[in-house]
């Protein structure tokens, strides 16, 4: 069983501080949702999408979006957050960025822009955009993790957390490995 260990100053040291300094077409940004609590207890938010909608209808995925005309990946991952769960992005602190992620249907590069929550949401959902919010626990992540040809996924009850989602989380765990967070 993996140990988890919350301090968001030491996971603010190995994130990446700057922003990419070009955007370009086809790219996308998403904020990692961490909520934590006096506990040490770390979930992350994720949304699911309608099926009813054309792009990644049914998929979970953090919530983002493309980057628009002169905007930033922050602005971006800020704003779709807003519009999507209506968590307003004075109540969101940026700790850092991951490595970019290419998705591999689509091309799309994605910014992963890491945030905390200050306290706990009162989410406002967009529900032409979002089915349903998740609140999973790290620890669970942690636990429900598998392998397939195609890469990590994970599996929480009868949610599955796939591509480019599962593989910007692997990236924010390997960063929280990389910080002494997380010990196995």
């Amino acid at each position: 069983m993996t140990k988890i260990q919350w301090s968001a100053k030491k996971l603010k040291e190995t994130l990446n501080q700057s922003e990419p300094v070009k955007v370009e077409r086809n790219m996308a940004a998403v904020l990692i949702p961490i909520l934590a609590n006096e506990k040490e207890d770390i979930s992350l938010i994720f949304e699911k999408r309608p099926y009813k909608i054309k792009r990644h209808s049914g998929e979970i995925s953090f919530p983002g979006g493309l980057i628009e005309e002169n905007e930033s990946p922050k602005q971006a991952a800020l704003r779709e957050t807003y519009e999507e769960l209506g968590i307003p992005p004075e109540k969101i602190d940026i700790l850092g960025y991951l490595a970019p992620e290419r998705t591999k249907s689509t091309g799309y590069l994605i910014i992963p822009v890491v945030g905390l929550l200050r306290g706990k949401p009162d989410f406002k959902i967009n529900r032409s955009e979002i089915e349903e919010v998740l609140v999973i626990k790290l620890s669970e992540l942690l636990n429900n993790r598998k392998e397939m040809i195609l890469g990590p996924y994970y599996k929480v009850e009868d949610k599955v957390i796939w591509g480019a989602t599962a593989r910007i989380l692997e990236k924010f765990l390997d960063k929280m490995r990389e910080a002494g967070l997380l010990r196995d």
